[in-house]
């Protein structure tokens, strides 16, 4: 978001323009997913409120299964934060720069220091997460990607991080206080952000290609994995006993089948919806004589 609206700032236009394509890129395919999950669980006695149905769809956290802020799509508590993410950042967007990148910092990291106080004051409650300082360390990358000179076309940097990082974060998060996690985390989002984002391939090929397939269609593998997942489980329970194979079961099949259900969403269901929405708004305005 920082490097595509770097130059937009000090625009309430912009601004608005912003958080309302925002709203169009998320909503749509979302609105599918929740709906579906809304009849699935209604239909199998779930005590889903039509209520929270419309709260989930309008992104207002509310308490539902498991006492948890968790809408009726349960992933969809992510989408929440990150919505309340678009807000906050498309409100900086009407400041200066400067100023609006600096509101931004400061209202996540002013939230996430109240995580943990904050269990009594309702709504509050939800929005004080230490997950918005990951938002932030994706707004330091973007400056960054903006400021300075990176490096491409190797792939060793990326290698090397993902190879010391993650083994290390299993076991910080595992046996380590919570502070100690927090800050580990903290620097693994940086370093693989940072990474990713310098990463260019100088030949790109059919492996290429499929990573970059998959990362188009991460938005509904997100969403639509569950249902694979609910299927792999049901089936699973119809093997002969035995819990090392269902596990190679659920293990294969829900990786493998999961990104495939997100590709075939993608194809046929995300990406024609984004062209409908796409020519809704990109019609040219007819000026009158």
């Amino acid at each position: 978001m920082v490097t595509t609206q770097y130059e937009t700032f000090g625009s309430a236009a912009r601004a608005a323009d912003f958080f309302w394509r925002r709203i169009l890129r998320i909503l749509p395919i979302y609105a599918l997913a929740t709906t579906m999950q809304f009849i699935n669980k209604r239909n199998f006695g779930g005590d889903y409120s039509f209520v929270n149905y419309i709260k989930s769809l309008l992104f207002i956290p509310y308490v539902g299964a498991g006492k948890l802020y968790q809408p009726i799509l349960a992933q969809g508590w992510t989408l929440n934060l990150e919505m309340f993410f678009y807000f906050v950042f498309a409100l900086s967007l009407i400041l200066p720069r400067v100023r609006g990148l600096t509101l931004c910092v400061l209202v996540f990291v002013g939230l996430a220091a109240l995580q943990g106080t904050a269990a009594d004051m309702g709504m509050l409650a939800f929005y004080a997460n230490h997950i918005l300082l990951f938002f932030v360390c994706g707004m330091l990358v973007g400056l960054a990607c903006k400021h300075f000179e990176r490096d491409t076309s190797s792939m060793a940097l990326p290698v090397v991080a993902w190879a010391l990082l993650l083994p290390a974060a299993i076991w910080v998060n595992l046996y380590s206080e919570e502070g100690l996690r927090l800050v580990f985390n903290v620097v693994m989002v940086l370093a693989c952000v940072w990474t990713a984002a310098s990463f260019q391939s100088a030949r790109p090929g059919k492996w290429t290609m499929l990573l970059e397939r998959l990362g188009d269609a991460s938005y509904s593998t997100y969403l639509f994995h569950g249902f694979m997942l609910g299927a792999i489980k049901f089936l699973s329970n119809k093997v002969a006993e035995g819990q090392t194979l269902k596990m190679i079961l659920m293990a294969l099949f829900a990786v493998v089948l999961g990104n495939l259900l997100g590709l075939l969403m993608f194809t046929f269901v995300e990406r024609p919806i984004a062209r409908i929405v796409k020519s809704w708004t990109s019609k040219p305005r007819v000026v009158p004589a």
